[in-house]
């Protein structure tokens, strides 16, 4: 089991504090920089089929990005420690049994596809064959919770931050289905230096986030607010 304090070090061994400015700034980078490390000068073939799996899991390519994430610890077993975070979510999302409106989506996600493959004038005069979601407009394009693993509306999880102070954009960051805060795939937030980033500063409010993260990790149990 990973230990996790209220400290992290950077890759030049220097200690800060979590959930302070300093952890912000270099949280995206950070797990990326200890791959690197780990992978030494055996690294660009590597790299470059991670990169994929990591792009893959912010589009909330989900299946995808767990086949790059095996065939990348099935070459390096010690980069579990670093993917493991990513493999669970992407286990539990594709494990989900899909709800009839999930299914309707990606229904609609492929007559689209086929349809922005036609020329402009074939669009111009046949205007009325383009695919209607039949649930109505879209807000924006859906992403699989990943959490619950069902479509919700998309939102970059970054825009909880742009928008603290307009209530309804803000709340808006959460999974239509089960509620949770920021359900997109992000790889900044889903490492484990992210989910520490969360527990720390108690940025969500669901219990349920701090129970898990409690049992997958080996900390002590102290909230950032009391």
């Amino acid at each position: 089991m990973i230990k996790i304090t209220h400290k992290f070090e950077t890759i030049d061994g220097q200690e800060f504090e979590r959930a302070d400015s300093k952890d912000f700034e270099t949280l995206p980078n950070r797990f990326l920089q200890r791959i690197e490390k780990e992978l030494g000068s055996n690294k660009q073939n590597i790299l470059d089929s991670l990169e994929d799996g990591l792009n893959k899991y912010n589009q909330g390519e989900y299946e995808d990005a767990l086949k790059c994430f095996n065939n990348v610890t099935d070459t390096y077993p010690s980069l579990i420690i670093e993917l493991e975070p990513f493999i669970d979510i992407c286990n539990r999302v594709v494990k989900t049994i899909k709800s009839g409106k999930d299914l309707l989506y990606e229904a609609y996600k492929k007559d689209m596809m086929k349809w922005h493959s036609r020329s402009f004038l074939y669009k111009l005069f046949h205007r009325k064959e383009k695919p209607i979601f039949q649930f109505g407009l879209l807000e924006s394009v859906l992403v699989r919770c990943k959490y619950c693993g069902h479509y919700t509306s998309y939102k970059h999880p970054y825009d909880g931050f742009e928008c603290m102070h307009k209530v309804k954009s803000f709340l808006s960051n959460s999974c239509k289905i089960c509620e949770r805060s920021y359900s997109a795939p992000s790889t900044d937030w889903d490492n484990i230096d992210g989910q520490a980033y969360i527990y720390y500063r108690h940025s969500v409010s669901e219990e349920v986030f701090y129970d898990e993260f409690e049992k997958k990790y080996n900390l002590p149990k102290i909230m950032a607010l009391q």
